[in-house]
C-alpha cells in the first residue's frame, strides 16, 4: 500500500488526538485534586507520566473525593474506552514500521506504509488513510467524553476522606 501525505497527515492527527487526551487527562487530576491545589502540585503529579499513571491516578482520586456509584460506573466505563484507544495509538505509533520504494523514482518519502512486527498487537496489518483517521476520531471522542466527566467532577461536592468500608 502506497505512503502517501495523506498517512503521515493521519498518523500526526492520531499523534495530536492522544496529546489532547493525555492533557485532559492531566486536567481530570487537577479537578479531583481540588482548585485550592496549587498548580505547581498538580504539574509535579501529571507532567510527564505514562497515561496508565494518568487513568490510575483519576480512578484513584475519584474513588476518594466523588464516592457516587452512578459517576463512579461512567468513570469506569470512560477507562475502558481511554484504553482501547490508547492501544489502537500504540499499534500504530509504537510497532515497527518500515519504508520501501518499489520504483526507483519514488520520493525519499516512503511509498509503502506497512506494519511488520508481529507482537501483542497482532498480525500483520496494512493501514489506509481512512483507518488511521477512524483511530484518531475515536480518541477525539473519549477526549470529549473526559472533558464531560471533567465538568461533572467539578460541580459534585468532593470528599476529603476515605469511604468507609462496607
Amino acid at each position: 500500500m502506497p505512503l502517501n501525505e495523506d498517512h503521515l497527515r493521519e498518523i500526526g492527527r492520531i499523534a495530536i488526538a492522544f496529546n489532547s487526551l493525555e492533557r485532559r487527562a492531566q486536567f481530570a487530576v487537577q479537578a479531583l485534586m481540588g482548585d485550592d491545589t496549587p498548580v505547581v502540585v498538580w504539574q509535579a503529579l501529571t507532567v510527564g507520566e505514562p497515561f496508565d499513571r494518568l487513568t490510575f491516578r483519576i480512578r484513584t482520586l475519584a474513588r476518594i473525593r466523588l464516592p457516587y456509584p452512578d459517576f463512579l460506573s461512567d468513570l469506569e466505563a470512560w477507562i475502558r474506552e481511554a484504553k482501547k484507544v490508547q492501544e489502537e495509538r500504540n499499534r500504530v505509533l509504537h510497532t515497527g514500521w518500515i519504508s520501501f520504494s518499489e520504483q526507483p523514482q519514488d520520493s525519499d518519502v516512503a511509498t509503502a506504509l506497512r506494519q511488520t512486527t508481529r507482537n501483542t498487537y497482532g498480525e500483520l496489518r496494512d493501514y489506509t488513510p481512512r483507518d488511521l483517521y477512524e483511530i484518531a476520531q475515536r480518541i477525539s471522542e473519549v477526549e470529549r467524553r473526559l472533558r464531560t466527566l471533567t465538568s461533572r467532577m467539578r460541580q459534585l461536592p468532593m470528599s476529603d476522606s476515605y469511604p468507609e468500608e462496607e
